[in-house]
C-alpha cells in the first residue's frame, strides 16, 4: 500500500530541532534492536527504512535553517549527513 505524502508544517527552533532529531537518528537503530530483543523474535518492521528517511528529511530541513555547518567547518569539523 502506497501512502500519500502531505506537507506538514511545524514551528520549532531549527537548532533545537536538528539536535533533537540528530540524537534520535543516532539511537533509532538501538531502539529497533531492543524491541526485537524484547519481542524474542525479529520484528518485521517493513517501514524502518521509511522511518529513517523521515528522520533524515526533518534533520536536514532543520540544519539548513541554521548556520551550524558553517560554524563547524570554521572550527575544522565537518558535520556528517
Amino acid at each position: 500500500m502506497t501512502r500519500e505524502k502531505k506537507k506538514i508544517t511545524i514551528e520549532v527552533d531549527p537548532l533545537q530541532g536538528a539536535v533533537t532529531i540528530g540524537l534520535l537518528k543516532g539511537i533509532f537503530p538501538s531502539i529497533i534492536r531492543q524491541l526485537e530483543i524484547q519481542g524474542g523474535d525479529k520484528l518485521h518492521f517493513t517501514k524502518v527504512d521509511d522511518m529513517q528517511e523521515v528522520l533524515e528529511e526533518i534533520y536536514e530541513k532543520c540544519i539548513r535553517e541554521t548556520d551550524i555547518r558553517k560554524k563547524l567547518l570554521e572550527m575544522g569539523i565537518e558535520l556528517p549527513n
